[in-house]
């Protein structure tokens, strides 16, 4: 089967909904970004605009988000948890989020920034929402 699929249709189809569940009965948030820091992105991602989509992202989480970032290239030791916790300090987490950290160097273990992610979590309550948010390349099928 051969799968293709229109870009821009692709981006238009997600809409940002401000809202949270109100039925949901969360009182709290956990979310990780894994972020793509392969050499792929050279050409996938020119520009960095994951990170000013990771930072729209951040701005809007509720205040009291608990956030933690993990950048993922050719794997051990390059892929890292860039904060070693979670934290609710929003600029700190978008400080990561720089050339500085993000410089495209080699291959791509997503697999290892997943697993990465996983330890940064620290709720045990069903009342916290536990989200992560996983930033690739895109790679059409032709």
């Amino acid at each position: 089967m051969l799968f293709r699929s229109d870009r821009v249709k692709h981006y238009e189809s997600f809409a940002w909904e401000d809202v949270w569940d109100a039925e949901a009965e969360y009182d709290s948030v956990e979310i990780v970004l894994v972020i793509d820091d392969s050499g792929s992105m050279d050409w996938n991602d020119p520009y960095f605009e994951r990170l000013n989509v990771a930072r729209t992202l951040i701005d809007k989480l509720p205040d009291n988000s608990k956030i933690g970032l993990v950048r993922f290239d050719g794997g051990y030791p390059k892929t890292e948890a860039l904060t070693k916790t979670l934290t609710t300090d929003k600029e700190y987490v978008k400080n990561f989020l720089t050339r500085t950290y993000f410089y495209s160097p080699g291959g791509t273990d997503m697999y290892n920034g997943i697993q990465k992610a996983f330890p940064l979590y620290e709720a045990t309550e069903e009342s916290t929402l536990k989200m992560m948010v996983v930033f690739d390349h895109y790679q059409p099928l032709l």
